[in-house]
This record gives structure tokens, sequence and C-alpha cells, in this order.
């Protein structure tokens, strides 16, 4: 009876702290990856801006076979939106909440129940030597739940890579792109012009 009630002692010790760890770690979640693409700005802005390009290299789909994708009414610019069921990854719904063309892209995520926070999704454009550099960024609070919290704490980990999965993705998509814009154009080096008076 003794061993019985010093494991029920001692399971109950390692519950309280594990909840007041929970307690200790922050409420607010960010996590961040950068990638340059070299391609223009056009182009780039483009993929992130279409929801129906986004889409077609998002990494979630990739992920998760069961994902079934809804896009809304509009799927450009301010307002653009779609939806999302999952099996295995729970259903949701993005919706761009602010568009500046060629600087940012703000989304509102709808993760679980309606009535839940959502986060906020941060895509930022710069242009840089390489081409251009796109910073994708989501911002969560994850509310006074000691288990939600304690998850934040390694979201970087189990979002970070999945972020980087898809700004290979669409970097792979644009600069294919570009070259082959390119390779279209008309190639005037072997053209000679010489000028001459009547």
């Amino acid at each position: 009876m003794k061993t019985f009630k010093y494991i029920g002692s001692s399971l109950l010790i390692l519950v309280l702290i594990f909840i007041a760890f929970g307690f200790f770690q922050s409420k607010e979640v960010s996590v961040s990856r950068s990638i340059v693409i070299s391609a223009p700005m056009d182009l780039v802005f483009d993929q992130f801006n279409d929801l129906e390009k986004r889409i077609k290299w998002s990494p979630w789909e990739a992920q998760d076979s069961t994902m079934v994708t809804k896009l809304g009414d509009i799927t450009k610019g301010v307002g653009a939106n779609y939806s999302w069921t999952s099996e295995s990854s729970g259903n949701g719904s993005l919706k761009y909440s602010e568009v500046v063309a060629h600087q940012l892209i703000q989304s509102d995520l709808q993760f679980g129940e309606p009535e839940d926070e959502p986060a906020q999704g941060l895509m930022i454009f710069a242009d840089v030597e390489d081409g251009v550099k796109v910073t994708w960024e989501v911002h969560m609070n994850m509310g006074n739940n000691p288990f939600m919290r304690i998850m934040g704490r390694y979201m970087d980990d189990i979002v970070g890579s999945t972020f980087d999965m898809g700004l290979q993705s669409v970097k792979q998509i644009c600069e294919e792109e570009y070259q082959k814009i390119e390779a279209s154009k008309p190639n005037y080096d072997d053209v000679e012009i010489e000028l001459t008076s009547v």
C-alpha cells in the first residue's frame, strides 16, 4: 500500500512541476525564416500574393495527404482567403488582412475553433543585391494553458523546418520561371549595327 502511495505522490509532484514549468514559459511565440530569391520583385511577390499559386508550393499540403484546401471568392490582395480540412492536422483558415505591394503581406491564421485567437502571419519583401529577400514569420499567443506554452517553447523547431521547405520550393519556382523568361528574350549579341551616311 505504501508503494502505491509513494508512486502516486511522485506522479503528482511530477505533474505539478510540469505545470509550473509551463507557466514560466512565454505566452508569445514567434517563428521566422528568410531566403534570398534570385528573381525580380514582381515575380516573387506574385507567388505569395496569389493564393492559387501559393497553395501549389505550400509545404503544409505537401506534408499532409489528407489536407483538402478550398479557395475563397477572393484569391489576391487584401481579403484573399482559403480554408482547409485535414484528418491529421485539423481544420483552419487563412485570410490576408493587409497587403502592401512589394513590401509585406499580413494574414490571420485560424486554427481549431473559430473563437480561438488567430495567429498572425507575416511575409516581408526587400530588394537586395542578389534578388529579393523574403522573410516568413508567424506570431502566436499560446494562452494560459501550461501544456500549450511548453509546446510553444519548441515551436521554432517544429514549424521552422516547414517554413524552410516552403521557401526553398518557391525559390526554385521563381528562379526557374525567371530563367525561362530570360531565355525567351531575343538575343542581339551577334547583331552588328553600322551607321552609314547617304
